[in-house]
């Protein structure tokens, strides 16, 4: 029986708020969110419904058609969007000694191995280019 349209009274909300309060809701126990996760783990769209959820979605607009951004926000994602100097997490170009060795070919090849390893010669190798830039 639907109840689409009934009024509920203020005391009949309040039962009903209790009622779903700490353990007596399923769905905040433990075991019922493990087997509810499990129970769709694995499982994929078959090329049916993924045409039909397509289908479904097409002709409609975009949640955010029509919204207008206010000044304010517009400016926020101005600021957020500068690049180099302009950034307020500028650093004047100057890369730390870790990003220097991460970024080194000799890195790379570790990982591309398999193997994570901070060797004497990446470090000599980052201390090289400090020295390049001028920094030491």
């Amino acid at each position: 029986m639907a109840l689409k349209g009934v009024k509920f009274t203020d005391e009949h909300k309040r039962k009903l708020s209790l009622s779903k309060m700490g353990d007596k809701n399923p769905m905040k126990k433990e075991d019922v969110k493990k087997k509810n996760i499990l129970s769709h783990l694995g499982k994929k769209h078959t090329e049916e419904w993924k045409i039909k959820i397509s289908q479904s979605m097409k002709g409609k607009n975009s949640w955010s058609k029509g919204k207008k951004l206010s000044e304010e926000h517009k400016h926020k994602i101005r600021e957020s969007a500068k690049r180099g100097k302009e950034n307020h997490a500028w650093k004047g170009g100057i890369s730390t000694l870790y990003h220097l060795i991460r970024c080194s070919f000799q890195s790379r090849l570790n990982h591309v191995n398999g193997v994570l390893m901070f060797s004497l010669e990446i470090i000599l190798l980052a201390r090289n280019v400090e020295t390049i830039r001028g920094k030491t």
